[in-house]
């Protein structure tokens, strides 16, 4: 299996993981939850449980269906609507298919940290509102920083990669 192939599958994994998620637990939160929180962790923001669980899945099938568009009709862009670096090198010739794919493949990735920092702070939050607590783990800003630094890296190395021509391949 291709490594795009294997971003894209895990990317539907972890879309399918994020709406089974809350429909799990849905049943087992009360009725009104925490749903925000302060730079302290401490709740500052409640909804019912109804409304959290529309939220929770409206913002996952919006972000993949972002990422998913994104990925799906990049190919499809002209090269002037591209911007990468050395556009004239990797859009030329028998490059555009290969560099097409690379690029697919950096956005699912994105994609993928994107859905996994949701699940956990969506599942910080939903184990904050079992527990009959209102202050979140201060895990989450761990989770936050592995994921900036995690999409930096993302970012960075498709950069690297579209930064070099043909003398250093």
């Amino acid at each position: 299996m291709s490594n795009a192939r294997y971003s894209a599958y895990l990317f539907f994994t972890l879309v399918v993981i994020s709406i089974a998620l809350p429909v799990f637990y849905y049943s087992s939160l009360p009725d009104q939850i925490a749903s925000h929180f302060d730079f302290n962790n401490e709740a500052d923001g409640w909804m019912n449980k109804e409304s959290f669980l529309v939220l929770q899945i409206s913002v996952t099938l919006l972000l993949a269906a972002m990422f998913f568009a994104i990925s799906f009709f990049l190919p499809k862009f002209p090269d002037s609507a591209v911007n990468l670096p050395n556009k004239e090198f990797w859009l030329t010739g028998g490059r555009r298919e290969e560099s097409m794919r690379t690029m697919q493949n950096f956005f699912y990735w994105i994609g993928n940290l994107t859905l996994g920092f949701l699940i956990v702070t969506f599942q910080e939050i939903n184990s904050v509102n079992l527990s009959g607590g209102d202050k979140i783990s201060s895990n989450i800003w761990i989770y936050l920083i592995i994921f900036l630094v995690s999409i930096s890296f993302v970012i960075i190395k498709m950069f690297l990669h579209f930064n070099r021509t043909d003398k250093s391949i």
